[in-house]
């Protein structure tokens, strides 16, 4: 349940920052999906606008376009600026021609300027909503976490000494050390091919045997 719940809300491949968006995963959230597809399709949307609006009008020559002044607004020349419909309203008188608004510009115009931000709040309030409903597993989870690494860790041990035809040393309760043909794990890995690291015999006493 836990790991479903997470593999439909995140997307496959996060980013670490949350601050940059993109975590949250499509099909959760109908406001989301809608801003994003003002982002991805803001072009399209005002082109069908566009296309609308010359159908309504008859005016072939309408244009919409942008500036930081007024936002978006529909472009007419004088030759049509007495065909505009009632609901268009007037924005800036040009020497060639008139611009408008209308209250579908205005709210595309609306949803394109504040998608950006608006996604990242809707993303971080899903990922704060998921967060607490996970919390309830932390246990259990950071316990599974701990057996799992127990486990990887005598398994890498175990690979590890069967590749290599380690011995599992012999402990008791005497104060002796007693190593015979003992091998370096790590020099040993760096010596050419064929030749062994040197075989050492110590015990309590510290006595090490000459390489031959």
């Amino acid at each position: 349940m836990l790991r479903e719940l997470i593999e439909k809300q995140v997307v496959t491949d996060p980013p670490v920052n949350l601050s940059k968006g993109g975590i949250m995963a499509d099909g959760i959230s109908e406001e989301l999906d809608d801003l994003r597809h003002v982002i991805h399709h803001s072009k399209d949307l005002l082109q069908k606008i566009q296309q609308d609006e010359i159908q309504r009008t008859g005016i072939n020559s309408l244009k919409i376009g942008f500036n930081s002044v007024f936002g978006y607004y529909i472009e007419v020349t004088n030759k049509y600026k007495d065909q505009t419909p009632a609901d268009w309203v007037r924005k800036q008188t040009l020497t060639n021609g008139e611009r408008f608004i209308t209250d579908e510009l205005k709210k595309l115009e609306a949803k394109i300027l504040g998608a950006e931000e608006r996604i990242l709040e809707l993303e971080e309030q899903l990922f704060q909503q998921l967060v607490f409903t996970i919390a309830d597993y932390i246990q259990p989870i950071q316990h599974n976490s701990a057996l799992i690494a127990r486990i990887d860790c005598l398994l890498s041990f175990a690979k590890v000494a069967a590749k290599n035809q380690y011995s599992r040393p012999v402990i008791n309760d005497s104060l002796a050390i007693d190593i015979k043909e003992g091998r370096h794990p790590v020099i040993e890995q760096q010596l050419p091919l064929g030749k062994t690291s040197c075989p050492t015999t110590s015990t309590s006493t510290a006595k090490r045997s000459k390489c031959s």
